[in-house]
């Protein structure tokens, strides 16, 4: 019924609630259940620019809550549009972007330099929280001459390893907490080495 009313008018996704929530938000803190994330963003891609009132996406929302079934969505969604960077880099009302919490969580994609309210820049968050896959792939982008690492490349990145890492994200609302933070450590394994070889290729280039 949802989807059929969502058919006739698309921008219903986009509705706000309370404190801002749109329904891609609360799916995204719940959950991709019976794949309706998939149809919201299906029907309109735009939703996913959506923030609340306290300046938080889909990403941050999804981030919070440990949502990796929403995030594999939201990034295979994201990878095809002219807004990636914008959406990604979005800072909460804290001052946190998606990288920020991707630290605290050590899942590490976004703009590495930007900092937070705090005043803390993602490595550091990273390194408070003894992150090492997250200070890995982060501390590698303060080497000189890749700092200027650009976000098509970024895209790139995101693009292998969700195509990599789309197997292990079967079934996993199921699987227990250990087994997630298991997976996060997967996943940050394989960000760094796409990092690594990404980064070697774009040096011969030069």
């Amino acid at each position: 019924m949802v989807l059929r009313f969502l058919e006739i008018d698309k921008d219903l996704i986009r509705v706000n609630g309370k404190n801002g929530n749109t329904p891609l938000h609360i799916i995204s803190e719940v959950g991709n259940h019976s794949g309706l994330l998939d149809r919201f963003l299906e029907i309109c891609p735009q939703s996913i620019r959506a923030v609340t009132i306290e300046n938080r996406n889909a990403l941050h929302i999804a981030l919070e809550n440990d949502r990796l079934d929403v995030l594999q969505v939201l990034i295979q969604t994201l990878r095809k549009t002219d807004y990636f960077c914008e959406v990604m880099n979005q800072k909460g009302e804290d001052g946190n972007t998606a990288l920020h919490l991707a630290a605290f969580h050590n899942q590490p994609e976004a703009d590495k330099h930007s900092t937070n309210q705090a005043g803390w820049m993602a490595l550091d968050i990273a390194e408070r929280y003894n992150n090492k896959d997250s200070i890995t792939v982060l501390g590698g982008c303060f080497i000189p001459g890749v700092s200027n690492f650009n976000c098509n490349l970024e895209k790139e990145i995101v693009k292998y390893v969700t195509k990599a890492s789309s197997p292990i994200f079967h079934g996993m609302v199921n699987i227990s907490g250990e087994d997630r933070n298991a997976l996060l450590v997967i996943l940050g394994l394989l960000l760094t080495v796409t990092y690594q070889a990404s980064l070697k290729g774009q040096m011969i280039q030069r």
